[in-house]
C-alpha cells in the first residue's frame, strides 16, 4: 500500500489555494460559478431520503432527465403514482439481477426461468429512479446500470395488484419507457435483458 507523503501533501494543497487566489484576484468567478452549477447538478446528495414520482418522471420535460412515456407507461404507471413519494431506502436489498432471453419468451416463461416474482411497485419506482435518473446510486447500491445499447424488462406489481411488463430502452437522445399487461404480448425477443430485485433473505 502506498503511503501518503504529507510534506507533498501540503505542496499540492498550497498550489490549489495559491491558484483560486489568483482567479479571485482576476475577478475570475465565472469559473467558480460555472463549477458550482455543475456540482448542482451531478452531485448525488445522499442526505435526500425521498422523491416524488412526478417530479421526476415526466415525459419529455427538459427539466427532467430525457424520457418518452408511451400510452400505457403514462396511463398506468406515471400519471397514477404522479403524487407517490418513494423513500430512498436500500435496507435488505439484494443487488439486481439480469437474465438474458435466450429465445423469445412470454412474460410467465421468463419469470419461471429467471426464478423471480414481480417487485412491488413501490420498489420498482426506487429500482428505475436508481438506474434512469440517478445511475450513481444504481452503481453505488445495486451494482448494476443500463446500458443505451439494450432492451430491458421488468415486471411490476402495481398497488392495485395489476402485473404489468415495462420496457425500457435509449431510443436517440431519450428513455423510452413503455408498459404492457402481464403475458399479454405473443412474446419478448431474444436477447432482451429482464431485470429483478429480490429483497434479502433473513
Amino acid at each position: 500500500m502506498n503511503s501518503v507523503n504529507p510534506n507533498r501533501t501540503a505542496e499540492l494543497n498550497a498550489e490549489l489555494f495559491n491558484l483560486q487566489v489568483a482567479m479571485v484576484q482576476q475577478n475570475n468567478l465565472a469559473f467558480f460559478k460555472d463549477l458550482e452549477s455543475f456540482l448542482k447538478k451531478y452531485r448525488i446528495d445522499e442526505s435526500i431520503r425521498s422523491f416524488v414520482v412526478g417530479e421526476v418522471f415526466r415525459h419529455r420535460d427538459s427539466s427532467c432527465v430525457p424520457q418518452y412515456h408511451g400510452d400505457n407507461f403514462a396511463a398506468w404507471l406515471a400519471k397514477p403514482a404522479k403524487k407517490k413519494v418513494i423513500s430512498i431506502n436500500f435496507d435488505g436489498l439484494q443487488p439486481s439481477d439480469e437474465f438474458v432471453l435466450p429465445e423469445s419468451m412470454k412474460d410467465s416463461e421468463i419469470q419461471k426461468a429467471a426464478g423471480s416474482k414481480p417487485m412491488a411497485e413501490q420498489l420498482f419506482w426506487l429500482l428505475l429512479f436508481c438506474l434512469i435518473v440517478e445511475p450513481e446510486l444504481g452503481k453505488k447500491h445495486f451494482f448494476y446500470e443500463l446500458s443505451k445499447e439494450k432492451y430491458y424488462i421488468f415486471h411490476a406489481q402495481l398497488d392495485s395488484d395489476e402485473v404489468v411488463t415495462v420496457s425500457v430502452d435509449w431510443d436517440g437522445d431519450e428513455w423510452d419507457c413503455d408498459a404492457d399487461r402481464f403475458d399479454d404480448v405473443g412474446a419478448w425477443s431474444g436477447g432482451c435483458v429482464f431485470v429483478s430485485l429480490a429483497t434479502a433473505v433473513a
